[in-house]
């Protein structure tokens, strides 16, 4: 009898435990965080069937987060909020990144210790020979003057130096000839070379980025006048997921140019704009190119996006939106659409969209606002203005998303 009045009496602190800490949380917040909308010309029900949402954690007490979710009917302005408070330690942070590639930022440093001069490469073993203690050399030349390859950083959780190396073989970007840098070596006041680098300066550069799937790195490296892209899978073990260095391989060029979208179905989309055509490629998981298509088309000079969702791709060329739809594994010319008609519209490369039937949706964040747009073939039929009511402290107004009711 004693033991189960000592153990109601243990789960009764801790229930009382965990409704104060909802409660702290929730006091904290001092007003109730919701999502407002105001009509600024059309019709909101033209809106119908998209919703604007947003999720933000709060740090509560006794290492709990106080997880919210709210969403917001375009067509009725009405608002929801919910909350639930989730363990700490048992929250999904999302999957590590096992692998990685970025264009080279080249700076290392050993303060203390100091690099073995004799083990420098050039031109840093030059400056070495120019630089007092407590002095930085430098010099500015063309990169294609001292590198082979485009520098890259590779990294990831677990990452072997031999999968740097291979990487690096493997990929072998071109150097422009135009590529100016700034080289850089530094002593301390002991003399010892306690740093050296390079720094990019001017001409041509690479933009590289590279999307996880769940078993699958895709990385894509472009410069101004086109580029690659490459897949490596991923293995998935019971206590870590295994980098298959050896099967890294080029998927496809590109000419111009080019962005990647994420699809539902765990491949991707690539967007490439050339001289006079679209061209549109789908690449599954598993690196197989599926659909290489050029479509004739004519571009004002400017940034574009790319998104996909369940059945449709799209490409924002600066306001004038053209949906792929998907059937069969294939994308075909939908609608088009012009969300820029609108005064309202403004391009943001963090921008969200959402595709309902023949209507495509933007959310254009601002500062601590957005604005959903929605047209159709016959032009803009609805701008409203999205604000909140708490959101000053949940900064959730750079996290929000449209979608459509499926």
């Amino acid at each position: 009898m004693k033991r189960r009045s000592a153990l109601f009496c243990i789960l009764s602190i801790i229930s009382v435990l965990g409704l104060a800490s909802a409660g702290l949380g929730v006091n904290a917040l001092q007003e109730r965080p919701a999502l407002v909308s105001e009509q600024i010309s059309g019709n909101a029900a033209a809106a119908g069937g998209f919703t604007v949402g947003a999720e933000q954690l709060y740090l509560a007490q006794f290492s709990q987060w106080l997880s919210f979710d709210l969403g917001l009917d375009a067509a009725s302005g009405e608002s929801r909020c919910e909350f639930t408070l989730e363990d700490m330690y048992a929250y999904d942070y999302g999957a590590l990144s096992y692998y990685n590639v970025s264009s080279g930022v080249d700076y290392y440093e050993h303060p203390g210790t100091g690099f073995d001069e004799a083990e420098l490469p050039e031109p840093w073993l030059t400056l070495a020979s120019q630089a007092a203690p407590g002095e930085t050399a430098s010099l500015t030349a063309r990169l294609a003057d001292w590198s082979e390859a485009w520098p890259l950083n590779v990294f990831g959780t677990g990452l072997s130096d031999f999968a740097k190396e291979h990487t690096v073989s493997v990929m072998s970007l071109p150097v422009p000839e135009d590529t100016l840098v700034e080289y850089t070596l530094t002593r301390d006041a002991q003399g010892l070379v306690s740093g050296y680098g390079r720094e990019y300066l001017s001409g041509s550069d690479y933009s590289i980025k590279t999307i996880t799937l769940d078993d699958a790195c895709f990385t894509l490296a472009l410069r101004q006048d086109g580029g690659a892209l490459y897949h490596l899978r991923l293995r998935l073990e019971e206590s870590r997921t295994q980098v298959e260095i050896t099967t890294l391989r080029q998927v496809m060029e590109f000419e111009g140019g080019a962005k990647l979208a994420q699809t539902p179905g765990g491949g991707l989309v690539a967007f490439e704009r050339g001289e006079g055509h679209m061209r549109l490629a789908s690449v599954s998981h598993k690196g197989e190119v599926v659909q290489d298509t050029y479509y004739s088309r004519d571009f004002e000079p400017g940034d574009f996006n790319v998104v996909a969702g369940e059945g449709w791709a799209l490409c924002d060329e600066g306001g004038r939106i053209e949906v792929y739809a998907e059937r069969g594994g294939l994308y075909e010319p939908g609608f088009a659409c012009e969300p820029g008609a609108s005064g309202s519209y403004a391009f943001s490369a963090d921008a969200g969209y959402a595709v309902s039937g023949e209507r495509a949706a933007v959310l254009i964040p601002g500062t601590d606002d957005a604005l959903l747009i929605v047209a159709d073939t016959s032009g803009v039929l609805s701008v409203q203005h999205i604000s909140g009511t708490g959101l000053a402290f949940l900064h959730l107004i750079h996290s929000l998303t449209v979608e459509a009711a499926p």
